[in-house]
């Protein structure tokens, strides 16, 4: 399988196959229904573009690109350990796992700094042209800092799309919402 020898080699799939497993995903049901999430896609102007010219079912109602340091993003994704039995992920600093955890912990074998230094390249070089494609079909787009505290760039990400919420719902759906979000920090 290509997807499957591409990450054991630590190698990103074609924009072509990671597109096709994209908008497969979207098409279904669920996706429709409750909306959708991505993480590290699109990673190039191919791949937005693709999302862009499928339809407004592949395009998001917004981007949040999350900002951080190369040194800080290599340290975070080389100490990315897993707990094979349950899948769970820890990290040695920020995310230390349970004593009894440690046994069963297994590293990515593609996570390596030359590959993470490498995707982290390839980034910097696509990252404004992939925002450029969804900026130019109308969608907002925010970069924040995530080198702050995260309920620093929680909060200003919760804002942004608090406000996207107000002009696509109104305002009554975004306050309940709100509500919701603040109630479930809340409980013990």
């Amino acid at each position: 399988d290509d997807v499957a020898r591409a990450m054991l080699l630590g190698r990103l799939v074609s924009d072509k196959i990671a597109s096709k497993l994209v908008s497969e995903r979207l098409s279904r049901p669920d996706a429709a229904a409750g909306g959708w999430l991505l993480d590290g896609f699109p990673r190039t102007p191919g791949q937005a573009r693709a999302m862009a010219s499928g339809g407004p079912a592949m395009l998001p109602d917004a981007v949040v690109v999350l900002d951080r340091p190369d040194d800080l993003a290599v340290d975070f994704c080389l100490g990315r350990c897993e707990d094979s039995a349950t899948g769970d992920v820890y990290h040695p600093r920020y995310a230390p796992p349970p004593p009894d955890v440690e046994s069963r912990l297994v590293w990515r074998t593609d996570d390596t700094e030359d590959v993470f230094r490498g995707r982290l390249a390839t980034h910097a070089r696509d990252i404004d042209a992939v925002l450029d494609v969804f900026e130019a079909a109308g969608r907002p787009v925010i970069r924040v800092d995530n080198a702050r505290s995260e309920l620093e760039a929680f909060d200003e990400i919760c804002d942004f799309l608090d406000e996207i919420e107000n002009a696509k719902r109104g305002p009554a759906t975004r306050a309940a919402r709100k509500e919701a979000r603040i109630s479930a920090f809340a409980a013990p």
